[in-house]
């Protein structure tokens, strides 16, 4: 679903911006949704990043330029911050952005510098209207009761469709009786947010049905975009009374024969290394992988409301990828330690990537990053646009804000078509950056080299259970890897 701002302010000049920005972001935020005390600390976000940006980023106060939106977001409200001054201009020893993440008076914090285009800051405060979070009024029974009861009796009939928007409350119920509290995407406890994913078609879901109505099966491809080319495959899950009637395979080759492909290069998945279903759907022990995540989940995903012991580790994810059809060839510029691994990817799914020169030093523009955190997950993704001769500062920049706000997992997203990237790459790898993995065509027509950091991370590779020796290997290269950059 798309923003829709219901506020807009274009700051100008030598006044009191900051008060300005504070006032309209919190009776926006409270004709939004938000209660007084939630609205009071989105605005004081606001006042914040706006008062660093007046300061710092302008030369002169009559230059001051910003441009300030206040939108509803699927389940949430945003604060879209736009200003014209320099890129990273307040990161100092009083980084506004490192005492938003601390300050824990937003959910998400979003950076994005733009090089001579400036810089753009999201701040992002979620809803929490419990009639529409499933986490909220469902029974705790219900979960210990679908974990308890007898598996049903193979020769039940389950029905598989394709989902509409009325189905998202049994979806909902689903992910409640399989996953109880601890399920990392918040999205499928909430019927209202997937039933407009759905509509908007960033969705595609698939359902099992008993002949009731009552939903114990469900599949989905995730679009990051309306133009992606390639979606995420994900979301699946089985009713604990169900499983072992191979229901996400049936509703895979749903997916396969209803033509939904069409358009998408391929699909990408993180699947869970905790056990092996998930990986057995697509491909088994045959499909080859496309790297491994140390970390991407955490020991237990909370709900705010409520008080869980975590465990005692941080999850795995191994990385997939299945090529729906032929694709374009692309150029591509992997750093040379990785060469081999991403050259074995690529041919294990049968891309066409020839290799640049990966001496191709980064240019002497300046860095283009976009920051993403998420506070309760305890990750942030670095998506590297364009990467400058500046990226080192940058991203010593943003980490030193993650790390303040506790975040324990960083992951770095470089551009392969980018001459640069191969350098890039080797400058991550002095603030403890290594190897993750590769998606093809993931963002704006290039294939993404995703790296990660966790260098305090516990990693049990007892705890990590993986279908193929392709998968395997991806392990013990991201380990070694891991250990040469420590």
């Amino acid at each position: 679903m798309a923003d829709r701002v219901i506020a807009e302010l274009h700051l100008l000049g030598e006044r009191d911006l900051a008060s300005i920005a504070k006032a309209t972001a919190a009776r926006a935020a409270t004709a939004l949704g938000l209660d007084a005390s939630s609205a009071a600390e989105l605005a004081d976000a606001t006042r914040v990043l706006v008062d660093a940006v007046a300061t710092k980023a302008f030369d002169e106060p009559s230059e001051r330029d910003i441009d300030i939106a206040v939108a509803q977001r699927e389940g949430a409200v945003a604060v879209i911050i736009d200003d014209l001054g320099l890129p990273f201009a307040f990161h100092d020893e009083a980084d506004a952005f490192e005492q938003v993440l601390t300050s824990g008076w937003v959910d998400e914090a979003h950076q994005t510098s733009r090089g001579v285009a400036g810089n753009r800051t999201e701040l992002v405060r979620h809803l929490d209207h419990e009639p529409h979070d499933i986490r909220v009024t469902a029974d705790p029974a219900e979960h210990a009761d679908a974990h308890a009861a007898p598996p049903v009796a193979s020769t039940a009939e389950v029905i598989a469709r394709r989902m509409e928007p009325g189905d998202a409350e049994g979806l909902a119920r689903l992910t409640w009786r399989t996953y109880g509290y601890s399920y990392e995407y918040s999205d499928c406890y909430r019927p209202d947010v997937w039933a407009r994913m759905v509509e908007d078609g960033t969705s595609q879901s698939w359902v099992g049905v008993t002949p009731d109505g009552e939903i114990v099966g469900h599949m989905a491809l995730v679009l990051e975009r309306p133009d992606s080319v390639v979606a995420e495959w994900g979301r699946g899950m089985v009713d604990p009374r169900y499983r072992g009637h191979h229901v996400l395979k049936t509703l895979d080759a749903m997916w396969r024969a209803s033509g939904a492909d069409q358009g998408l290069y391929g699909r990408y998945a993180d699947f869970v290394t905790a056990h092996t279903r998930s990986q057995s759907v697509v491909g088994g022990a045959e499909q080859p992988s496309t790297g491994l995540l140390l970390g991407f989940l955490p020991p237990t995903v909370t709900f705010r409301r409520m008080r869980m012991a975590a465990s005692p580790r941080r999850q795995a994810v191994a990385m997939g990828y299945e090529p729906l059809r032929p694709h374009p060839e692309l150029v591509v510029y992997p750093p040379v330690v990785d060469r081999a691994v991403v050259r074995r990817i690529y041919d294990a799914h049968g891309l066409p990537r020839p290799f640049g020169d990966a001496g191709a030093e980064p240019g002497s523009a300046t860095t283009g990053v976009e920051t993403q955190v998420w506070r309760d997950l305890g990750a942030a993704l670095l998506i590297v646009h364009e990467p400058g001769s500046d990226l080192r500062d940058a991203v010593r920049a943003r980490l030193r804000s993650t790390a303040a706000a506790g975040i324990e997992v960083v992951y770095a997203d470089l551009p392969l078509a980018h001459p640069g990237t191969a350098a890039a790459a080797e400058t991550l790898a002095t603030s403890g950056f290594h190897f993750g993995g590769v998606i093809p065509l993931l963002r704006d027509g290039s294939d993404v080299l995703r790296y990660q950091r966790a260098p305090d991370l516990d990693v049990d590779t007892a705890e990590i259970h993986l279908l193929g020796d392709m998968a395997r290997d991806l392990l013990d290269y991201v380990l070694a890897r891991r250990d040469a950059v420590s």
